[in-house]
């Protein structure tokens, strides 16, 4: 096991060892060279906008002849635009401005987006200029139009070392929201769901116990029709058995089963001051459901109508457990310019797949990336768990790794790691996976996984 030191190890205390290291990176920074990157001779300003909700910090640089201006504008587009309009001026007709700023949504996003013809962006991740900021001013002090000149000077002096924007095509781009869209309106059905089973325990366990799943259509309106056990046992057999037909559940040994459980059950508590308000939230919980299910359904023939349009798509479907809805994100994921991904080792960092390395002294420790995109990295990492029933080479690799001591998740994203990379071969060649083709490389190459399959 590697060694982990401590502050204390070296006569400080923690804070100490903050502001120590705090300082070491102001000297770093003091000495770096404060002339304009090659990279940014070609841009006339640089800016730095921190985002608010009413308004916007905006710190100006002009690179051609060193002039600062430090303002704020409304959050409204018509401020926005002016604000764009008079920069396009000073930029003049053939010149460029790169613009860093902390938010890659919204409506301040879009309408920079339709600049590109003029403006670089540089989106950050809100803990950049963060830390960024605590590098220099460690009494945590924060005021908005310091950071956007704390943002101005990223973009200006670490130019290389941050990620341009690149707007995907209008196909992806449109489907990669349609998908986290999608992702949201699921995450709030299990949310409803929860809510949901939580009150059904405390008053009309005898749902959970007739139907497996809560969240079936039969279920709901099951619930809808008879919120109560009191309701239940006022209803007739006949109508129950109907009620159960037109919901295509018609096994007589299924039904007879149900029912017996229906004329057996005994009410938990008769206490209406706790049963009326929980009906009443059943009641919206129940309505909730149904329009999210109605949502869900709509999302996935708009995601399926247009990831079939893509070429790329024959790619993505073909791999085991992909299925209709993992495969677009997929497609979303690795996108269409080829020459944008050169090693598979950029998508497994980009994703958060990969580990990281912490090393300090004879301390070393590898770890998961803590900064990472959740939507792509929920992506890989749901994908890998889905393969492993249907891919057998997957699912020897999955066990090797739980009969080594690792956890569940650890495996998947170990087993999502190897799959990036024959994704990115697959999608670099525009071949379709084969699972023959695989095992037969990998007998080749004498892998120990060959003799587990």
């Amino acid at each position: 096991m590697s060694e982990r030191l401590d502050y204390t190890d070296f006569g400080l205390s923690k804070q100490g060892g903050f502001l120590a290291v705090g300082k070491l990176l102001s000297c770093l920074a003091m000495n770096t060279p404060t002339a304009i990157a090659e990279a940014n001779s070609k841009y006339v300003w640089s800016v730095g906008i921190d985002w608010a909700d009413q308004k916007h910090d905006i710190t100006q640089h002009c690179l051609t002849d060193g002039r600062y201006q430090t303002f704020q504008i409304g959050a409204d587009a018509v401020s926005v635009r002016a604000w764009l309009k008079e920069l396009k001026e000073l930029s003049g007709p053939q010149g460029r401005a790169v613009v860093g700023f902390e938010q890659s949504r919204g409506s301040l996003f879009e309408m920079l987006r339709e600049q590109k013809d003029w403006l670089d962006l540089y989106p950050l991740n809100p803990l950049t200029p963060t830390r960024y900021r605590q590098t220099f001013y460690s009494s945590g002090a924060k005021d908005d139009p310091l950071d956007s000149q704390l943002i101005e000077e990223l973009v200006c002096k670490h130019l290389n070392r941050l990620r341009l924007y690149q707007p995907p095509e209008p196909v992806l781009c449109e489907l990669d929201l349609l998908c986290q869209l999608r992702r949201k309106a699921v995450d709030n059905a299990v949310r409803f769901e929860n809510q949901l089973r939580s009150h059904l325990k405390v008053y009309y366990p005898l749902v959970l116990e007739l139907h497996e799943e809560l969240d079936s259509t039969l279920t709901l309106h099951f619930l809808k029709r008879w919120p109560t056990l009191q309701a239940l046992k006022r209803a007739k057999v006949q109508t129950l058995r109907s009620f159960y037909y037109q919901h295509h559940s018609r096994s007589q040994t299924l039904i007879e089963e149900r029912l017996q459980k229906i004329a057996g059950a005994q009410a938990v508590t008769e206490d209406r001051t706790l049963i009326g308000p929980l009906v009443l939230s059943v009641q919206g919980l129940v309505s909730q459901l149904l329009a999210q299910k109605a949502t869900e359904a709509a999302f996935d023939k708009a995601i399926q109508e247009l990831a079939r349009k893509h070429p790329d798509y024959p790619i993505f479907e073909s791999l085991p457990g992909a299925g209709l809805q993992i495969a677009p994100r997929l497609m979303v994921a690795f996108g269409s310019d080829r020459s944008a991904l050169t090693d598979p080792s950029q998508m497994q960092k980009k994703s958060g797949i990969a580990p990281v390395l912490d090393r300090s002294s004879q301390s070393e420790k590898i770890r998961r990336r803590w900064c990472r995109p959740k939507f792509l990295c929920q992506t890989f990492h749901e994908f890998a768990g889905c393969s492993i029933p249907h891919c057998a080479w997957a699912k020897a690799y999955y066990q090797n790794l739980l009969s080594r001591g690792k956890s569940h998740n650890t495996a998947v994203r170990a087993l999502a790691f190897k799959w990036i990379r024959i994704i990115f071969r697959l999608w670099q060649d525009h071949t379709l996976y084969d699972d023959e083709r695989h095992l037969r490389n990998l007998t080749k190459r004498h892998s120990p996984l060959s003799s587990k399959i």
